[in-house]
């Protein structure tokens, strides 16, 4: 009876039906919210994790396989999301201790040398793009970046004032980090990284 359940829901959510994507949450979430923490260490992480990662199941519904039981499938999922995330984190970890030795070396020469009006003509070119990038999003997109990276709200503060589920804001904030990334590319990547990333 459990398997017939279990493939019944797998087969809802290939079809697109919102009560099995509901199910999926109310049976598996918790589970695998405190699976996730066991590796990260950190409740919003662990949450988020695996929200995302229900979330993607649910983008690619359609093309959903799953040769194993569900629950199977979602732990080497939530293992693997969270391997990824602390191997991220360390070498984000690295690479800010990186940058910062480089920052304070440049500060020096820029104090040593008359360099320093060229650092802040960048930075300026820097910013002027962004905002050029960003405004070319569409709009609630471009409402949901601001209210994160400039208003400095959480995802479920977003998704309160928008009326709009937690997943959907992250999907606006993963589609406008995307074309962040594609405009901005090629342009001081370093420097995008601590600004856009972090």
């Amino acid at each position: 009876m459990a398997i017939l359940h279990e493939e019944n829901l797998i087969k809802g959510l290939r079809l697109g039906d919102e009560a099995a994507y509901k199910a999926l949450y109310k049976q598996h979430y918790k589970v695998l919210c405190a699976f996730a923490y066991s590796y990260v260490n950190d409740s919003f992480v662990a949450e988020t994790l695996v929200s995302d990662i229900i979330f993607n199941i649910w983008e690619k519904r359609e093309s959903l396989f799953i040769t194993q039981s569900l629950r199977a499938y979602l732990m080497k999922a939530v293992k693997n999301s969270s391997i990824n995330y602390l191997d991220h984190q360390e070498r984000q970890d690295n690479l800010k201790r990186s940058v910062s030795r480089q920052m304070e070396k440049r500060q020096e020469s820029f104090h040593e040398q008359d360099y320093y009006p060229m650092c802040s003509l960048l930075e300026k070119e820097l910013e002027d793009k962004i905002a050029v990038s960003v405004g070319s999003l569409p709009e609630l997109t471009r409402e949901i970046y601001q209210m994160s990276r400039n208003d400095g709200m959480k995802y479920e503060e977003i998704a309160r004032e928008k009326n709009l589920t937690i997943d959907i804001v992250k999907y606006h904030i993963r589609l406008s980090l995307n074309q962040l990334r594609h405009d901005l590319k090629d342009y001081l990547p370093v420097w995008l990284t601590m600004f856009l990333f972090l």
